[in-house]
């Protein structure tokens, strides 16, 4: 199998090319692309050559990142599907949760009034630590 073989084939079947290589990496050693029974020295290949490669990687990468996030939604489907639930639900509950955890500080005298702990402190805070009362009275 020549290089230029190789090259072509990657250019136009990269699902191909995933079952028969590997991409090896020893380290202080050169990085060697392996084939069922070929070696290839990656500083024998000229620039086209590592190109195309790079870029057939890049697709194959950008492949598999899609084929994860996919499965990943199925999973999550799934989940949905056995809590009797929609995405949508989950998403919702998840988002108040999330916000119920992140506020650290509510005002004593509206409940409705919560800061996080970032960012500026609301003027309701503000004021009250102006006031003399101490950041700890309204920690959550």
């Amino acid at each position: 199998m020549t290089i230029a073989s190789i090259i072509n084939i990657l250019r136009l079947n990269i699902k191909s090319i995933v079952i028969e290589q590997t991409i090896l990496y020893v380290p202080n050693q050169k990085e060697t692309i392996m084939t069922n029974s070929t070696s290839i020295n990656l500083d024998n290949l000229n620039v086209e050559e590592l190109r195309a490669i790079t870029e057939s990687a890049q697709q194959l990468i950008h492949q598999k990142q899609h084929q994860s996030l996919f499965e990943a939604y199925i999973k999550f489907e799934q989940i949905a599907k056995d809590t009797g639930s929609t995405i949508e639900d989950i998403l919702k509950a998840g988002e108040s949760l999330e916000k119920k955890r992140s506020i650290k500080y509510r005002n004593t005298a509206n409940a409705e009034e919560t800061w996080t702990g970032r960012g500026r402190k609301p003027t309701w805070l503000v004021e009250a630590l102006a006031a003399e009362s101490k950041l700890e009275d309204f920690a959550i």
